[in-house]
Parts: C-alpha cells; sequence; structure tokens
C-alpha cells in the first residue's frame, strides 16, 4: 500500500510519492512528470491525460479539458458562464444546478458532471502511479487553492473517492511552505516565553506562485520543525491570460491581413492557441522578435507572425499592472516586517 500526492493542476497534474528516503516526481508512460489533465471520449474508450490531449484537434467536441474551476460551482455563476463560453463542448444545467458536459462517448449521447471527469482523471493519475510504485494505491493528499470554499473541497473530495481514493486536502499555499523547509537545517530554534509568545525571530519567506490560471502569493514565517502561513493573497490570473492576449493580437491580425475569422472555427482557434502558448515560451528566453507560424490553420491558408518581448510586455501592460496589484496587497497585509527572501 502506497501514498501518494497529487498536484491537481489546471493544464497539467502531478503525481509525488516517498520513495528512496525522499520524495519523488513519478513519471508517466510517456516519461513525462507531469500529466495533462485532459479527458477525451472517443467511440471505443475514453483517453486520459497525455493521450486525451492529443485527441484534442480532432475530437474537440468530446475533448473536456481547463475544468479545475468548474468544480462545485453552478452553472449560473457568472465566473462560469464566462469560462464556458470559450470551451468547444457543449454543456447543460444539471438537475443540482451544476456544470454537465454533453457528448458523445461509445457512439451514445451522454452526459458527465465535473465530479465525474475529475474522477476519470485521477483515475488516471492512480493507475499511473500504482504501475511506477508497483503498489496499490488508495489513499492521497491533493492540494487546493487557497479560495476553494467547502463546496468545491466537498466535490474535489467525492471525485477522488469515485477514482477509489481516500483523500486529504491540503491547501497549496502550506504545501508549498513544506517543501521549502522540510529540509532546512538552518532555521531559527522556536523560543516561548512564560507569557506564551514567540520571542525568536523567524525566517520570512514570500512564495510567489504563478500557475496557468490563477496566482497566489503566500508570506511564511519559518522555524525548526514549525511553519506559519501568515497571510494569502489569491487571483484568478495566469499563464492562460498571456496566452489571450498573443491569441488575441494574432487572430485580429490574421483577420486584417488574410480576411479569415479565426474564432468561427474551434480546431483553427485552439491551433492557434497551442502557437501561442509556444511563442509565450520562446519569448521568456529570447529578446529578439520570436516567429509564430500554422500551416493550413483554416481554409487551406497559412498564416505566420512574429512578435518580440518587448513588443508583448507592452500588449499585456494590464496584465502585469493587476499581478502588481497583488504584490501591494500582500505587501499591506504584512506591513513594514522585513523579508528575507522571495521565492
Amino acid at each position: 500500500m502506497s501514498v501518494i500526492g497529487i498536484d491537481f493542476g489546471y493544464l497539467t497534474s502531478t503525481i509525488a510519492a516517498p520513495r528512496k528516503g525522499g520524495i519523488e516526481v513519478l513519471l508517466n508512460e510517456y516519461s513525462k512528470r507531469q500529466t495533462a489533465s485532459c479527458v477525451s471520449l472517443c467511440e471505443k474508450n475514453r483517453e486520459l491525460g497525455d493521450a486525451g490531449q492529443q485527441k484534442l484537434n480532432m475530437n474537440y467536441k468530446n475533448t473536456l479539458a481547463v475544468f479545475k474551476h468548474l468544480l462545485g460551482r453552478q452553472f449560473k455563476d457568472e465566473f462560469v458562464q464566462k469560462s464556458l463560453a470559450a470551451l468547444p463542448v457543449k454543456t447543460v444545467q444539471m438537475e443540482d444546478g451544476t456544470v454537465g458536459f454533453n457528448v458523445k462517448y461509445m457512439n451514445e449521447d451522454r452526459v458527465f458532471n465535473v465530479i465525474q471527469v475529475v474522477g476519470m482523471l485521477f483515475t488516471k493519475m492512480r493507475t499511473i502511479a500504482e504501475k511506477e510504485l508497483g503498489n496499490k494505491v488508495t489513499d492521497c493528499c491533493v492540494g487546493v487553492p487557497t479560495y476553494f470554499n467547502d463546496q468545491q473541497r466537498h466535490a474535489l473530495v467525492a471525485a477522488t473517492k469515485l477514482a477509489g481514493l481516500d483523500v486529504k486536502l491540503f491547501n497549496e499555499t502550506t504545501a508549498v511552505a513544506l517543501a521549502y523547509g522540510i529540509y532546512k537545517k538552518d532555521l531559527p530554534v522556536p523560543n516561548i516565553d512564560a507569557t506564551g509568545k514567540e520571542t525568536a525571530t523567524p525566517r520570512r519567506v514570500v512564495f510567489v506562485d504563478v500557475g496557468h490560471s490563477m496566482t497566489q502569493l503566500s508570506y511564511v514565517d519559518f522555524y525548526q520543525g514549525k511553519l506559519e502561513v501568515k497571510s494569502v493573497v489569491s487571483d484568478l490570473i495566469g499563464g492562460q491570460d498571456l496566452d489571450k492576449i498573443l491569441f488575441e493580437h494574432f487572430a485580429d491580425e490574421i483577420k486584417k491581413t488574410k480576411k479569415l475569422d479565426i474564432r468561427s472555427n474551434p480546431r483553427a482557434t485552439i491551433r492557434l492557441f497551442n502557437e501561442c502558448q509556444k511563442l509565450k515560451k520562446l519569448m521568456s528566453a529570447n529578446a529578439t522578435p520570436c516567429p509564430l507560424n500554422v500551416e493550413c490553420i483554416m481554409d487551406d491558408t497559412d498564416v505566420s507572425g512574429k512578435m518580440a518581448r518587448a513588443e508583448f510586455e507592452e500588449l499585456a501592460a494590464d496584465f502585469f499592472t493587476r499581478f502588481e496589484a497583488n504584490t501591494r496587497k500582500l505587501k499591506t497585509q504584512i506591513g513594514d516586517v522585513p523579508i528575507d527572501s522571495v521565492i
């Protein structure tokens, strides 16, 4: 029997397990340490993880992704409606008011709620872990965003049970802090005086976690054998917002130069989004202009473009302003306390 930890991400998920005296991130069948958070429902079977992601372009109407933030939310929620508008999958409102995906699976029209879809993904994660560890896995620890409410947390627990797992939920900010401090040997020794007040000066660390869909900033005090998360700020901005900025720019440019409305074609939209993600990564490592090329994106037309990091930073000025506002919010919460490290 083995215990695993799962980092359930918006775009990808990761599995880790105690092994060989430490914590090891496990490889999937593609020898990757990250597995796509994707479920593709096909005519004869279902493809999960990276295999499901490979079906996205050809089977986009029945391939489910970016569903993490739909867990435990009502269909009529403004945030949910905004998220669903960008999905090529048909969605419906379930009897309990939550989101359902209307797909064709095994040549039948089926409706799956978000809990069932997450349960399918977690089944894949458990299978990967059992193959790597050579043992049956029944217990897991799953990181959750700090803003998840009780309803969202209960929905996540229900999804893990569908996958045959008993789960303990762990705030992601606490998990990050624990990963930093668990092997540190030079942390201050705690000292409690007669009144019960801590008199030793802690090591003060700020963690900045920028994911694909959200950003979390946390301020943590560390002592030997002890940590305390003092303040947390979270916001639903992340890498996908930068991808959208690039997508909108190139979609407008293609419409102007090639007379093609990329937004009207789901497959073309997916392909351009994928290329924008690659371009973003290229620009992070290069100051010179980087190319974007998509062959036969729509109506047998090839498109191309380029962008430099400086130009992109101008386009994303509002994003960086919002990000800075979150850092200032955290600074306001913690006051003038001196910070030892920012990670």
